[in-house]
């Protein structure tokens, strides 16, 4: 029986996909890269960060970027929830699902206030870039049983974190990465919507 859940956050909770390919584009200009486009960014974002920034930065440094993304992405735009995960996490958290985000971004706090879910998560962890090297400390950190605890992301790093830690993993469709790139991974479900993990949770665990 899953009585734990891990979610990543952006492109799972929160829209923010082409915020913080701007924000990757005005960190390009500050360090002389050539920009790329959205769909290029999208063949390409990878985590750990310092995975995609090699691939057109010379020598990034990632406190520098780090440091930049802070300062940047809230000047360009405001991320929304998706449709219905607003409703999804109350109904997991008041059906007394423990519930966790591991995400890379930086600002998850401020966004699930803003969304009115931040009660919701027993833990929020933030600026995680090799989520793979923590999966393990966060679950014994909250007493999390790998066999009762579910993963749900969007990206191939987050099903590998998942396995990493022995937990079921869960991929979403509507994210950084692409079905097909998901699915090469091999996550133990995908989904299409957010309101089937109800459902994967009452008839599968």
């Amino acid at each position: 029986m899953i009585k734990n859940i891990i979610f990543d956050w952006s492109g799972v909770i929160s829209n923010d996909f082409r915020l913080v390919y701007k924000t990757a584009m005005r960190i390009f200009d500050c360090l002389g890269a050539q920009r790329i486009s959205f769909e290029t960014y999208a063949k390409e974002v990878a985590i750990p960060p310092i995975n995609f920034y090699k691939k057109f930065v010379k020598n990034p440094d990632m406190n520098e970027i780090n440091e930049m993304f802070k300062n940047i992405f809230p000047t360009v735009g405001k991320p929304t929830i998706y449709e219905g995960a607003k409703e999804v996490i109350k109904q997991l958290h008041d059906k007394g699902l423990k519930l966790i985000v591991l995400s890379t971004h930086t600002e998850v706090d401020n966004e699930a206030r803003e969304y009115g879910i931040h009660e919701c998560f027993k833990e929020i962890n933030t600026n995680v870039h090799d989520k793979i090297a923590v999966i393990n400390e966060v679950l014994k950190r909250n007493s999390f049983l790998p066999s009762e605890t579910a993963y749900v992301g969007d990206m191939t790093h987050d099903i590998k974190a998942g396995k990493a830690g022995g937990v079921k993993t869960i991929a979403i469709t509507w994210g950084y990465d692409s079905k097909d790139k998901l699915e090469k991974v091999k996550p133990d479900f995908v989904i299409d919507d957010l309101k089937e993990l109800d459902y994967i949770l009452q008839d599968i665990f």
